[in-house]
């Protein structure tokens, strides 16, 4: 459970609840929504919520809003339930996580490589946009068996099956976009993932679509 700045994450699954100001946010409308982050009155899916601040009244942001509000009286949530996210137990933990940036080159990610990592994100940016300079790791990686997601630090959807020539590129070395997760979320379910699938892309982009907040 996070706490900061009067934040909250909980999950109703668990019956865990906490009590901001005397108001109790566990509610039968929320059942089977997974762990949801609450802050300044508003209730977030944590799947699709990111922090964008550290100083602003309102840190926390989802692309399509929050999905309930707290009031002092009673608690509105506004989406229908999702399927709950698998749990983490037995997840694989040779994935990494590499932030790529202009011009880099391919040498950090070969040495990964080479330790033996089973999967990797990439953080490129944009809309999944990774530099021309390390596509030949990818594809070094992905020949030996290696798990290769592409995410971005931007707020993005879908996967590389859609969007500009540079997704079909990757879409066809056998990358696997993050379907609107953030880096480190994709990390995360990469890592169990690998631990409930077979590894392939197609295997991998099935996956990911289940659990996209998007």
């Amino acid at each position: 459970r996070l706490y900061r700045r009067h934040a909250v994450c909980f999950s109703f699954q668990s019956r865990w609840s906490w009590q901001p100001r005397g108001r109790h946010p566990a509610s039968s409308l929320s059942c089977c929504l997974g762990v949801l982050v609450s802050f300044a009155g508003e209730i977030h899916a944590a799947r699709s919520v990111s922090k964008t601040t550290t100083s602003g009244l309102q840190p926390f942001v989802s692309p399509t809003g929050a999905i309930g509000q707290i009031g002092e009286d009673d608690i509105e949530i506004e989406v229908a339930p999702t399927p709950r996210w698998p749990s983490g137990e037995g997840a694989e933990t040779e994935v990494a996580l590499v932030k790529a940036y202009p011009g880099m080159s391919g040498s950090g990610l070969e040495a990964l490589i080479c330790d033996g990592i089973r999967g990797v994100v990439v953080e490129g940016f944009g809309v999944l946009n990774v530099p021309e300079t390390l596509l030949p790791a990818i594809k070094g990686a992905i020949d030996r068996g290696v798990a290769v997601v592409v995410a971005s630090h931007a707020l993005t959807e879908g996967g590389l099956d859609q969007g500009p020539e540079s997704h079909r590129l990757l879409y066809d070395l056998g990358a696997v976009g993050s379907y609107g997760l953030s880096p480190g979320k994709a990390w995360v379910a990469l890592m169990v993932g690998l631990a409930r699938k077979d590894g392939s892309d197609q295997e991998l982009r099935t996956w990911f679509r289940s659990i996209s907040p998007r």
